[in-house]
């Protein structure tokens, strides 16, 4: 396909967990537009693809809408350039990150992230490979630690999931009584106590 000129510039960012920041996005579009200013292009508001408080791991792909119009104006066609801040931001699932390298390459489309991978250096997929690999054993990793850590607290007695309603868990440091406990919620206690009252005289489920 012959490149149009000047060349249709596109990004994609996205931050993982509702915790974060959202100004993380801001700062991945500036880092961006940084690169693709030094690089003589212009990504127009259209072409920026975003994802907000969305994991990079494989069973969240299909909710990235952002990352699936991304997909779909490279396959269409429409993008010349592809800026993200890492390689990391496109996805944390190799294989997902071997499929967008494929369709980057079929459309001869550059890749640019701003942490110095450039498809117009011909080591660029070496690069791309390490990162991939690297932002994948991240994910592995970062499972790994949090359910060693469930474990270990699920031993000490303490609870992860939150209680039934009309209670509130109160965490107990002591050694000798470590552990969760739960205590009543007034309030939602209340209600509890009023729907077991109806139920008593009569009342269905669903009144």
């Amino acid at each position: 396909m012959q490149k149009r000129t000047p060349p249709i510039a596109a990004l994609y960012a996205r931050y993982s967990h509702p915790n974060q920041s959202a100004t993380s996005i801001d700062d991945q579009v500036r880092r961006c537009r940084d690169v693709a200013q030094r690089e003589g292009l212009v990504i127009e508001e259209e072409f920026h693809f975003i994802d907000r408080a969305i994991s990079g791991k494989s069973d969240s792909t299909h909710r990235r809408t952002g990352y699936a119009e991304l997909l779909a104006a490279i396959a269409a066609g429409a993008v010349d350039v592809l800026l993200t801040d890492e390689v990391s931001r496109i996805a944390r699932d190799s294989v997902e990150l071997a499929a967008l390298k494929a369709l980057v390459v079929r459309h001869n489309v550059r890749f640019i992230a701003a942490n110095g991978i450039d498809s117009a250096n011909p080591h660029w997929e070496l690069y791309y490979e390490i990162s991939s690999a690297l932002a994948t054993h991240a994910i592995r990793e970062l499972r790994f630690r949090v359910e060693r850590g469930m474990k270990g607290q699920l031993e000490r007695g303490y609870m992860l999931a939150p209680p039934p309603y009309g209670y509130r868990t109160r965490r107990c440091d002591d050694e000798a009584a470590g552990g969760t406990a739960w205590e009543v919620h007034d309030a939602e206690c209340a209600i509890v106590r009023e729907m077991y009252a109806l139920r008593a005289k009569g009342q269905s489920y669903t009144r």
